[in-house]
């Protein structure tokens, strides 16, 4: 028994100690220490290690009878303890450790400030998730809804469904509880002093059913209110009606004045609700589509919205669309020969349009930023406990349990980091409100919860988690280490000794080196996506966006009913906005870039045979005026633009892109070529010229065919104008300021026509490419951050060991080592940190970049080298200079001053 006494408590058993006490290893602890000090004092009397540790067991006499007795004394002791006495306990170590945190000011302050950097990213990210991923979808049984579309399978593209084969779909359908259809609209609201646009949209008077939602007042669409000639009547949103209606009951029956036509209020929205999908809608009508549209299947403008039913999974009901689909497909080829049914969840689908991928690599290099002021912290309680050591040995010899001792520095290690979620919960607030404040309003609306995330209860409670988690991890290390004190060989040695040990050394160079693991990873992946999204915005637009004014106007059909009287408003509108003085007049185009829409018509191309003509390629497609190009400054490649003689009476003529030559013209003139358009009646138009490709949205591919015909030959009731100010200096004007004129010109032609929609081109791209530009600014800010963490650790391992280092450092300098030797033996330790790791960095680098390129493969990645080379070589400049500071001290250090420091 007094050998076994001697040996080692096995290093789990002591670890139980922190969740409560433990007598017997307590008694062990205490037998073992006084052994130890009787044996050592023989020992320096000139006894053998063995004779004088028979000798201290014969003196103390019998071990195991003595040790029964006191386990006997400290458990019938410990029985006694009552809840209070044990609050009491934890009370104390709470005051204690605010003591020792007020006299340590600049250690709490460097702490609590690296921790509530990394708990702020962490929780600003997390808001955004919980807001935007997790809460998304805010509707009864929200795992029961499904977005479908039509699919495309031929060109393995989403495109929209037609009427009828939404009709089929409903109908046969047998997973479904319901299956709704809806589309994007806007509407002209006449009021007293004229008209505005608002938007709204079109949905089958069982749509708010499917997504279990009543109005607050009034009541939902009826079945038959999806008839033509039933279909007058509305839904307003809360916010229209507060706005609008003054929040009046007695809106409801009110009639509205919508695209010339009286419509009756029957219900007002709550407040919370938001269809993500459709943006900021205002005004919903029951879908009642006129007769062609009805009953033609190539008429496609509709998505669907279902509830399937109680234990139907997504993968059953997909397959079931895709078999109606399929029985489509062979019951109608002309129509639907290639077109598949597709459905996913709600949740997905808002996920596809909020960047939920993007937003969870975000979060997952919040989290490894988090990890790395994690390892920042422990290095600083390590050094902090070691050098407290001496005291802990001092307290266990006067008889504090090593439980005690455990407690308290864990204690004030979650004080420290309590305190930083407290700060980091206030830094992620500002943080998230500070990032999201640079999404467009238009953006906003097609975010969860119009964009917005609050610091709420749950956002919180994750601030607290992870500072409970990361305080257990951080401060676990330092706790251990002081419940494997050795009191008698702590004592013997001095401090610079204690802290010298090799264990130590290898633990905290163990902790920066995942530091710098850490960052090559955040700061190499946030290399490789910003370098992927730069691309993405700077590429060729295929035209200039400075000061070029856009906005749309949307005639009244029925006032408006035929192509000619369209072709001649808007014309009209193009004079009377237009500026004597500059020669380049407005433009006319049914879509302008990155304008939320474009077309698309199939078609064919003169002599060439189809492998099977049911399949037509497609191009997009535009109808345009001839001042279209020059307004965008496009390159015209070869041939000629339109020109006045381009009209309605004279021959189809049509302008092509580049891409689209490249494709169906490979080395030959597509001048004088004629191609076969569906969209106009199958009417045949003759290629008289070639433009440099034009990017419609942020999509970063190319190479889209394009089709362009006269606006003259193919008006439309709903067209953009587009014109580019001059000033009389000749610089650019303000296009917006012209907006107030242009009202009063436009309303001198027609005071209830509304001008909606009306943004710069600048501002366009803005929006386009807004959440590419505002990802990439978070990444840039969190990688900065982690590699400044990485220097501040680094810097600290290194002036540490400098501290340390001291009277070795005198003694060399005086047996003749000069500064550049001294200077040498540190850098040579900041090189072999940086390796260590740099190098495991560099494999989860690549690994972490083949991951993000396949994640993303719509997004153009740069090749993986070079980042990589680029990642190496900052972190190798940014801690070789952490290096050469506290180098730098140690090289010029007196040595006479070195050698007497302790």
């Amino acid at each position: 028994m007094g050998e076994s006494l001697m040996a080692r408590v096995p290093i789990w058993r002591r670890y139980l100690r922190f969740f409560g006490p433990d007598v017997g290893a307590d008694v062990h602890d205490e037998l073992r220490f006084h052994l130890e000090a009787k044996t050592s004092e023989l020992i320096g009397q000139g006894r053998s290690p063995e004779e004088a540790r028979r000798e201290a067991m014969r003196q103390f006499g019998d071990v195991t009878q003595f040790s029964a007795l006191c386990r006997s004394l400290g458990e019938g002791q410990l029985r006694k303890i009552k809840w209070t006495d044990r609050l009491a306990e934890w009370w104390y170590d709470v005051r204690h450790s605010a003591r020792a945190l007020r006299r340590a000011p600049w250690f709490t302050v460097v702490a609590v400030t690296t921790l509530a950097a990394g708990i702020g990213g962490a929780t600003s990210m997390f808001s955004l998730v919980d807001a935007w991923i997790i809460h998304a979808v805010r509707f009864p049984d929200p795992q029961q809804l499904v977005f479908a579309r039509s699919l495309d399978t031929r060109r393995g593209r989403e495109i929209t469904v037609s009427f009828p084969d939404y009709a089929d779909l409903r109908d046969r359908s047998r997973q479904f509880q319901s299956l709704a259809a809806w589309s994007f609209d806007s509407y002209t609201l006449s009021l007293e002093n004229g008209a505005e646009r608002v938007a709204g949209a079109k949905v089958s008077p069982n749509f708010f059913a499917t997504l279990s939602v009543q109005p607050v007042l009034g009541r939902g669409f009826i079945g038959y209110e999806g008839e033509r000639g039933r279909h007058q009547v509305a839904i307003v949103s809360h916010g229209f009606w507060k706005a609008r209606l003054n929040g009046e009951i007695a809106a409801i029956g009110s009639k509205l004045n919508l695209d010339g036509e009286p419509y009756t209020i029957v219900g007002v929205l709550p407040k919370d609700f938001h269809f993500t999908l459709a943006g900021r809608v205002n005004i919903w009508t029951p879908l009642a589509p006129a007769y062609e549209d009805r009953t033609r299947r190539q008429a496609r403008f509709l998505q669907l919205i279902g509830r399937m039913k109680p234990g139907v999974t997504v993968a059953q009901a997909r397959q079931e669309l895709k078999t109606i689909a399929g029985v489509l497909a062979a019951s109608h080829p002309d129509s639907n020969l290639d077109v598949g049914c597709f459905c996913i969840s709600l949740r997905d689908e808002v996920g596809r349009h909020t960047g939920d991928q993007i937003m969870m690599i975000v979060f997952a290099v919040t989290l490894g930023l988090l990890l790395i002021a994690c390892s920042n912290v422990a290095n600083l309680l390590l050094v902090r406990a070691l050098a407290r050591k001496r005291q802990a040995a001092i307290q266990l010899s006067l008889g504090a349990s090593r439980r005690r001792l455990v407690r308290q520095a864990l204690v004030e290690t979650l004080s420290v980091f309590f305190m930083a979620a407290v700060a980091g919960a206030l830094v992620g607030w500002w943080f998230t409100d500070f990032s999201t404040g640079f999404i467009p309003y238009e953006n906003r609306g097609y975010l969860p919860n119009y964009g917005e995330a609050s610091l709420n209860w749950t956002v919180f409670a994750f601030a607290l988690a992870i500072a409970l988690l990361t305080g257990l991890m951080s401060g676990l290390a330092p706790a251990l280490e002081n419940a494997r004190t050795n009191v008698v060989s702590v004592l013997k040695e001095s401090g610079s000794a204690v802290l010298q040990s090799p264990k130590v050394k290898r633990l905290r160079l163990a902790l920066v080196t995942a530091q710098i693991m850490l960052a090559t990873i955040l700061l190499s992946s946030t290399v490789i996506l910003v370098k992927g999204f730069r691309e993405i915005w700077s590429a060729p637009m295929g035209f200039d966006s400075s000061g070029v004014l856009t906005f749309a106007l949307a005639l009244d059909e029925r006032q408006y009913s035929d192509a000619t009287r369209q072709r001649i408003f808007f014309e009209s509108v193009r004079d009377a906005i237009a500026v004597p003085q500059q020669p380049l007049k407005p433009a006319i185009a049914r879509f302008v870039p990155f304008g939320g829409n474009s077309g698309r018509t199939t078609f064919r191309v003169q002599d060439q045979q189809l492998t099977d003509p049911r399949r037509l390629p497609s191009a997009g497609f535009n109808a345009v005026s001839p001042e279209f190009f020059s307004a965008l400054r496009t390159p015209v490649l070869v041939g000629r633009i339109f020109e006045s003689r381009d009209t309605q009476d004279g021959p189809l003529v049509a302008i092509v892109n580049d891409a689209f030559v490249s494709q169906y013209f490979p080395g030959k003139n597509p001048i004088g070529q004629s191609v076969r358009l569906s969209r106009i009646k199958d009417s045949s138009a003759e290629i008289v010229g070639v433009v440099a490709e034009i990017r419609n949205d942020s999509d970063p591919h190319t190479g889209y065919p394009q089709i362009y015909v006269p606006f003259a030959q193919e008006p439309s009731a709903g067209a953009y104008l587009l014109l580019r100010p001059q000033s009389t200096s000749g610089a650019a004007a303000k296009p917006l300021d012209l907006l107030p004129e242009i009202r009063r010109r436009i309303a001198a032609l027609d005071p209830r026509q509304p001008v909606f929609d009306a943004k710069t081109l600048d501002d366009r791209l803005n929006e386009g490419f807004a959440p590419f530009r505002i990802v990439s600014g978070i990444l840039v800010w969190f990688g900065l951050l982690a590699l400044s963490l990485a220097a501040v650790g680094v810097y600290g391992v290194v002036a540490f060991s400098v501290s340390q280092q001291t009277r070795e450092i005198g003694i060399r300098a005086a047996l003749g080592a000069g500064k550049a030797r001294l200077l040498r033996m540190f850098l040579r330790q900041g090189i072999v940190i940086l390796a260590a790791g740099l190098l495991p960095g560099l494999l989860g680098s690549f690994a972490a970049g083949l991951a993000l390129r396949s994640l993303f493969e719509e997004i153009v990645l740069p090749g993986l080298v070079p980042p990589l080379l680029f990642t190496a070589a900052i972190l190798g400049v940014v801690v070789l200079a952490a290096t050469l500071l506290p180098a730098r001290k140690a090289a010029s250090m007196d040595p006479l001053l070195a050698i007497r420091y302790e």
